[in-house]
């Protein structure tokens, strides 16, 4: 039975990893996406109005930047609530606007501006790993920057910067009134989406105990409830880093609801009865509903999410004592070290040197490419090379396919439509679509900014639309996708092994810490957190060719291992009285740790550790901890050419 649910516990049995086209289908899978409507609204109003204004003022190329600008706007745009979504979206923008600036080299010569662009393209690289406002805004700075050097005739280039940032401002006033009357809302939808996922997590587990589901189902319910935790502990962080009394008030009240969730996380993860968890999934999903019967037997449950309700109903019974002269474990959390938050990723030094070698080579395309759009090979490659958003060889081919149909619709736009306000309308459509494609696929994000950017930049032109463009785009983007694959992607080192082996020592380390003090909220978050870390980075790699997503499958059971390690742990903290001081139950503990936080290779001298005379419980918890990491030891065996020892 065991092995049974080691072997599905991911989907990446050996059959699985055998069937070549697996990886293919990875590329091309499209992922869940909510339809932001606000999102798509701000979109729409902010790129389409001004192409419209543009032409009723006759102003169609300031307006059309205006439109780019707010375009970017959009794109820098992530999911969360509003205090943290408008800082990122502000500074990234910001940083684009001044890449406009690079045409002032325009009177360099050619070979200069070449390396000019890839030593700016290296730093770029660098520093993109200090967050994510660097990381977009130093993406949209090259980009500006290719349209500036490809089309010097914008000039004088601090005019296109301050349309740009017009856009930025148009924008980022439709967000603040919009979040004026819908921001309370926003942050009530992270908590509602978090008591949703402890809703499905209490349901799968009374399936799983019951017999309908699997053990796949319960740990996908898992993760997903311990990713919206660590959205409502970011979302408390925000709140707590505020200076206003309301924005401290509201950090109590989060982080109330934050304890009250995890305890209802830990007992569902411990309840033993299904009867008891179906009756917790629909409490949940009716937490208001004061009557609803928790099963007998399961009090520990039911308690956690009478206090979970409680908080819910009433705000301020949670929002704890601000003004009593003590630091709530909100306003603790905040006062993090700010490093922990800039360090750059193990991989930024090889990445930057790529997108300065893709760079470089992009820009020397001018040398050979007398077209009037040439400077669409360095767009190109600037979007491409940009590690953390994703797997450069899944962003390069999928946005080669996505603008391959986004231009057959751009042209057929340009085609039927006379160069007019009444663009403004396809222009609206297709900018309210963006927000959506962004989270589906690349590919679909591609057909739907093609169309959109070829529209805004055919402004630049006197006369009527020009099809040709379409048919330029195409050509130009396989340019650079063409660069990208070869000198970005095939030609480096696909191994990852000492990369990836980091990444799980360091979340070993971390599953040890909340071995050692199983109590403690801040360690059950820490070490799933790290773990869900480990996820998205082998993901990108799934869905590239082998052998780079045969090394990435070799580790997705070891990571579903670690998550297990992790569900025992969290059972055993729902265990009444636990120690963690140095005697008792706390001596056995912090043993099994150090065992945990040790390599396969240290362990091999050692004999494991014995739980002595403690609790069924702690014995319980050795013995299941002990399998796993034994089930471990064996998969990094048979999978050592893929595995660096860690």
């Amino acid at each position: 039975m065991a092995e049974a649910m080691h072997q599905s516990e991911s989907g990446m049995t050996a059959a699985d990893r055998a069937q070549p086209g697996r990886w293919l289908r990875r590329l091309a899978a499209m992922h869940d996406a909510r339809w932001d409507v606000g999102h798509s609204i701000r979109a729409a109003i902010t790129i389409g109005l001004p192409w419209v204004g543009g032409f009723a003022v006759d102003h169609v190329v300031s307006a059309m930047w205006i439109s780019f600008g707010a375009l970017m706007a959009s794109s820098a745009e992530r999911s969360g609530d509003v205090r943290g979504r408008l800082p990122v979206v502000i500074g990234a923008t910001a940083i684009g606007a001044a890449g406009f600036l690079a045409g002032y080299l325009d009177g360099l010569p050619l070979a200069a501006i070449v390396l000019i662009m890839a030593a700016l393209g290296g730093v770029a690289g660098v520093v993109a790993g200090f967050g994510a406002v660097l990381s977009l805004g130093t993406m949209q700075a090259l980009l500006t920057a290719s349209i500036a050097i490809g089309i010097p005739d914008i000039g004088p280039f601090w005019q296109p910067s301050l349309f740009y940032l017009a856009g930025l401002g148009f924008y980022a006033l439709l967000f603040v009134i919009e979040a004026a009357f819908t921001g309370e809302r926003s942050r009530k939808a992270i908590v509602d989406d978090l008591v949703s996922a402890l809703a499905d997590l209490a349901a799968c587990r009374g399936g799983l105990l019951a017999g309908t589901t699997g053990t796949d189902s319960v740990e996908a319910a898992r993760r997903v409830a311990t990713a919206r935790l660590d959205d409502l502990g970011s979302a408390m962080l925000r709140a707590a880093r505020s200076s206003t009394s309301g924005g401290r008030a509201e950090a109590d009240h989060l982080a109330a609801v934050l304890a009250r969730c995890d305890a209802a996380f830990l007992s569902i993860m411990a309840a033993p009865e299904a009867a008891g968890l179906a009756a917790a999934a629909q409490r949940l999903r009716a937490p208001r509903e004061r009557n609803a019967a928790i099963a007998a037997g399961n009090d520990a449950l039911g308690a956690a999410i009478d206090q979970l309700a409680a908080s819910l109903a009433n705000p301020s019974d949670a929002r704890g004592e601000p003004d009593s002269g003590r630091r709530s474990p909100a306003h603790r959390a905040a006062s993090r070290p700010l490093a922990d938050r800039l360090r750059p990723a193990p991989t930024a030094a090889t990445d930057a040197a790529k997108l300065a070698l893709c760079l470089g080579l992009a820009y020397s395309v001018r040398f050979v490419d007398g077209a009037e759009h040439w400077f669409w090979v360095p767009l190109t490659v600037s979007l491409l090379m940009k590690p953390d958003l994703g797997s450069v060889f899944a962003r390069a081919a999928l946005r080669i396919a996505g603008t391959v149909v986004g231009a057959a619709i751009g042209a057929l736009i340009l085609a039927v439509m006379p160069k007019t306000g009444w663009v403004g309308l396809p222009i609206a459509i297709l900018a309210g679509l963006v927000p959506w494609a962004m989270q589906k696929s690349y590919a679909l994000q591609a057909v739907v900014l093609t169309p959109l950017v070829l529209i805004l930049v055919s402004a630049l032109a006197p006369g009527p639309f020009n099809v040709d463009y379409g048919t330029q785009r195409i050509v130009d983007t396989a340019i650079g996708g063409v660069i990208v694959l070869v000198f970005g992607y095939f030609l480096w080192p696909k191994a990852k092994a000492d990369i990836f082996a980091a990444a799980f020592a360091e979340a070993r380390r971390q599953i040890a810490a909340y071995v050692i003090e199983p109590k403690l909220p801040e360690r059950r978050r820490a070490a799933y957190r790290a773990l869900a870390g480990m996820r998205r980075r082998l993901e990108p790699q799934l869905a590239e060719p082998p052998p780079a997503s045969d090394e990435a499958a070799a580790w997705v059971p070891l990571v579903a291992a670690a998550e297990r390690i992790c569900d025992h742990v969290s059972i055993y903290a729902t265990s009444t009285g636990t120690p963690t001081g140095p005697t008792g139950e706390g001596k056995a503990l912090a043993a099994l740790g150090a065992y945990i936080a040790m390599t396969p290779t240290a362990r091999e001298t050692l004999s494991a550790p014995d739980p002595g005379a403690g609790s069924a419980a702690l014995a319980k918890l050795h013995g299941d901890v002990l399998a796993e990491i034994h089930h471990m030891d064996r998969l990094r065996a048979e999978n050592a050419r893929f595995m660096a020892t860690a």
